[in-house]
């Protein structure tokens, strides 16, 4: 939004706005369904298997695929305004960074599950 205010690159930060809505959108359609889909269990075994398959279920919208094509423009044409750079790389980073931590929680809640810990 900075870019689209402050720089003539109104295309340029339309088009970034838009690909990180999308993630959105796509993201909370995927985790809508995930956390809205009925619990199928007939004892504490299909429980438990039940809660282990939701967790594994929350890794597919992977939001930080959004954010990565970002960084592309810094590397490759230098297509965004200039002194952004640094700040879109680092969003870049800090979203991939953000997704990496939160499946490794979930790989590890998903391991304490399944041990029944």
């Amino acid at each position: 939004m900075t870019i689209f205010v402050t720089t003539p690159f109104r295309t340029y930060a339309w088009s970034w706005l838009g690909l990180l809505a999308l993630g959105g959108v796509v993201t909370a359609v995927v985790l809508t369904g995930i956390l809205r889909r009925p619990v199928i269990a007939e004892d504490e075994t299909s429980l438990t298997v039940d809660a282990a398959v939701r967790l594994q279920d929350l890794r597919i919208p992977m939001p930080a695929v959004y954010a990565v094509p970002v960084a592309f423009d810094p590397m490759t044409g230098n297509a965004q305004p200039s002194g952004y750079a640094p700040w879109l790389i680092g969003y870049a980073s800090l979203a991939v960074v953000t997704q990496a931590v939160a499946g490794f929680v979930s790989w590890r809640r998903s391991r304490a599950i399944l041990s029944g810990a």
